[in-house]
């Protein structure tokens, strides 16, 4: 029900006629749309009413203040609303339609309906990939998380929210990566644990018969790196050199020759045999012409004597 407005008023007549009967004046009222509302009545009880048929606007807006309908019922009547709008999803929310604000009812003046939703925040979810995959494994193969989750990581512990994931390598590889990591998760995504083979030091030490240096051999070079996976070749026989090697040549015809390292003797004295310390026994052994797996670092010694 509309009531006048002083600031509405534009203009007003009024008359009287000498036959006994009072005549209210004609007001002019100016709705919001700007139409020009007429009320004339006789009966001063319903001056500040509209009349019976007059009609007034709404309009339907979507969030945005895009406008879905608009249009003119009669006073009292309630507008009819359009289906329900439907809102595009962000990275971040989904939008479900929840309500008309203000609540659709009967209306007396002109009424703006605005489009209101219910944002539900997205998850996603984050695989844990391993390369390569028979080096290493991971705790968890993936976690599902809201958007604008932490991510980080210290040394092979990946951290997604509250959920810790750890890599582990396998025998002779070590953990390398987790990769170039984003801040928060925003989107499906795959984070890769990299791992490489592990590398050891295999040292070599010239010794004398009173297990000492005082002699002045010589070896080149004194340590070596070398993969797992690789092989040590100690021959006994004398002055000749140690090797690195990718195999067993004689059972891989691809075997490569990686790396030679050298015992040098002085005049008068030569190499009596490559020793090697043994893990698993804690004791030096000697070997004639043979491979040694390379699981770990490792010491080998070089004895020389004088020659006969």
């Amino acid at each position: 029900m509309y009531y006048y407005d002083m600031a509405q008023w534009l203009e007003y007549t009024q008359s009287a006629l000498n036959d006994g009967k009072t005549y209210w004046p004609t007001w002019k009222v100016v709705d919001w749309d700007d139409d020009m509302w007429v009320y004339d009545t006789n009966n001063p009880t319903d001056l500040f009413t509209w009349e019976s048929g007059d009609e007034v606007s709404y309009v339907f807006k979507d969030w945005d203040g895009t406008v879905l309908k608009q249009g003119k019922v009669k006073e009292g009547t309630k507008p009819t609303a359009p289906a329900d709008p439907t809102r595009a999803a962000t990275a971040q929310y989904t939008y479900t339609f929840a309500w008309w604000n203000p609540e659709v009812a009967k209306i007396t003046k002109k009424t703006v309906y605005t489009a209101t939703y219910t944002a539900t925040v997205n998850n996603y979810t984050v695989t844990i990939a391993v390369d390569p995959v028979a080096w290493g494994s991971v705790s968890s193969n993936s976690v599902t998380v809201p958007y604008g989750t932490a991510i980080s990581a210290e040394d092979n512990v990946l951290t997604i929210g509250e959920t810790e994931i750890t890599a582990t390598a396998e025998t002779g590889y070590g953990f390398s990566s987790w990769g170039t990591l984003p801040a928060t998760v925003t989107e499906t995504l795959t984070i890769t644990a990299t791992f490489q083979v592990e590398w050891y030091t295999v040292t070599f030490t010239p010794r004398d018969e009173t297990n000492n240096q005082e002699w002045g051999w010589t070896i080149s070079p004194t340590t070596a790196q070398a993969p797992i996976g690789t092989l040590l070749y100690l021959n006994g026989s004398d002055n000749i050199n140690a090797e690195i090697r990718s195999g067993d040549p004689d059972l891989d015809p691809d075997a490569q020759l990686l790396m030679s390292i050298t015992p040098t003797a002085n005049t008068g004295y030569h190499n009596d045999g490559w020793y090697y310390y043994n893990e698993s026994t804690q004791e030096w052994e000697c070997e004639y012409s043979v491979f040694l797996p390379i699981t770990g670092n490792m010491q080998v010694r070089c004895y020389f004597i004088q020659n006969q």
